[in-house]
């Protein structure tokens, strides 16, 4: 997949005003994430958790495929709360690796345009992953975690060595790329 634009300070450029994205929540946050990164939307009680790989990452299986699950709360320091998984393929090594971030629930789905860029100093880890606010009326109302989101670039949220893991654990699964 193509890496995300960037302005001349380094900063994922803005979104496409009404780009459609996939909201959701994981306490303290709401995110929103580019819903054509998106692969599939699972609930808890869809997927079978697996083992782990020494770097991270989990093994989720729904029906027959499989992805290296993350927790994003975990990824960002807040906890593991996972009510449902948004399934993801990134682009790794020349394949697409299948990968699954645990959230605490879905919101909707929603064109969404980023009412303010975030400047890369703001977060001290995965920085490029953020790459800016919305106003979040309507999604933050439903969960009360505030007016503002942020919007995420699933390609930087990821650090070489936990796509590594993942890579690892599908391998050993026989189910990589």
């Amino acid at each position: 997949m193509a890496e995300p634009r960037r302005d001349r300070r380094g900063r994922a450029a803005a979104r496409p005003r009404g780009e459609l994205s996939l909201v959701c929540a994981s306490p303290p946050w709401l995110l929103a994430l580019p819903a054509i990164r998106v692969e599939r939307l699972l609930l808890a009680d869809e997927v079978v958790l697996g083992p782990s790989d020494p770097g991270g990452a989990r093994l989720l299986t729904a029906g027959d495929r499989r992805f290296a699950l993350w927790h994003l709360g975990a990824l960002f320091g807040t906890g593991r709360a996972s009510g449902a998984y948004i399934g993801l393929r990134l682009a790794f090594r020349g394949r697409d690796l299948p990968l699954a971030l645990g959230v605490d629930r879905c919101l909707a789905v929603q064109p969404l345009a980023i009412a303010a860029g975030l400047p890369p100093a703001l977060f001290r880890a995965r920085a490029g992953a953020f790459v800016g606010a919305f106003a979040a009326a309507a999604a933050a109302a439903r969960v009360s975690l505030g007016p503002v989101g942020i919007a995420l670039d699933p390609a930087q949220l990821w650090t070489v060595e936990e796509l590594e893991s993942s890579t690892r654990l599908l391998e050993g699964s026989g189910s990589a790329g």
